[in-house]
């Protein structure tokens, strides 16, 4: 048992309040659609795409761990492209910010990117698949690795494939900022219960330059997701969501299965880590660099 101060508990029986306080200002759910309906957004019933079984899927995702103790740090990448057949591509690679003179650098953001992206490049080439659903946004990508998603964009427009990029966050502002002038306040928070099961939201306008993102709500889970498109493959927007609504367990947290298979696969573990390192390193130098004196506590 950990021994835990009142005082403590009392602040954080406080932020509940606050937070309480705040959902309820915000829980008019017929007064935030109609709100929404005036501004052009549309609320969409999904139905099952039935003929799904007929076009190659391939997803996107990618891990990061990390070893070691500041400096001496070492980050794991890997980014995994798989199809529901069990065709797969592995990308990986290592980084050591101390020995390039920057310890305090943490270069998720700039290889983790570029690796998914690479593995979908791969991907494209050898499977030639119809759809290819991606964990996460695109603007990452177009901010953290743009000469490679200029690659796969063209990949994609040349090849057909439909991208679909799935944000299991939203984290962006732009619904909020149409249904109230309170700070801080992200789409995530509006989205809570808005939408109906299988019910999409889709807007008119675009909410991110150069892409398409609609919002949905996949299962019974009461938190809807967004869903990046290309700007110019926007048409065929409604009918990847059914094919995602089809893929989505109706008792789950609202994500295709086929990305949470994927991303289970995709995960370094500590335990992998270890046996990496294990395996690849002198034991003086994993001892002298990398392994934590808290690994040797006793109690």
């Amino acid at each position: 048992m950990f021994d835990l101060s009142p005082e403590l508990q009392n602040k954080l029986r406080e932020l509940n309040s606050l937070l309480k306080n705040r959902r309820e200002n915000l829980k008019n759910r017929v007064a935030i659609r109609e709100m929404l309906k005036n501004r052009g957004a549309k609320f969409i019933n999904l139905k099952n795409y039935d003929s799904y079984e007929n076009l190659l899927i391939t997803g996107i995702d990618g891990s990061v761990n990390y070893y070691g103790v500041y400096p001496y740090r070492i980050f794991f990448f890997q980014a995994y492209a798989a199809t529901p057949k069990g065709d797969k591509i592995i990308v990986s690679d290592v980084k050591a910010p101390f020995l390039e003179d920057k310890p305090d650098d943490d270069p998720k953001d700039r290889v983790l990117p570029a690796l998914e992206l690479e593995a979908s490049l791969r991907a494209i080439d050898r499977f030639k698949p119809d759809i290819m659903l991606f964990d996460g946004g695109f603007i990452r990508y177009r901010r953290h690795a743009p000469e490679r998603w200029e690659q796969v964009e063209k990949a994609l427009l040349e090849k057909d494939v439909l991208g679909i990029g799935i944000i299991e966050e939203a984290q962006s502002q732009a619904i909020a900022k149409i249904v109230t002038d309170q700070i801080g306040v992200y789409d995530r928070e509006i989205l809570f219960g808005l939408l109906n099961p299988g019910e999409a939201l889709f807007f008119d306008e675009t909410l991110k330059e150069g892409f398409f993102t609609v919002f949905a709500r996949l299962s019974r889970h009461p938190q809807a997701i967004a869903v990046d498109f290309l700007e110019s493959q926007k048409e065929r927007a409604k009918m990847a969501l059914e094919l995602l609504y089809a893929l989505t367990p109706e008792d789950s947290r609202g994500i295709p299965f086929f990305l949470d298979v994927i991303d289970s696969k995709t995960k370094l573990s500590k335990e992998t880590v270890e046996i990496l390192l294990a395996s690849c390193f002198d034991r003086e130098i994993l001892e002298l660099y990398l392994r934590p004196l808290r690994d040797e506590r006793l109690l």
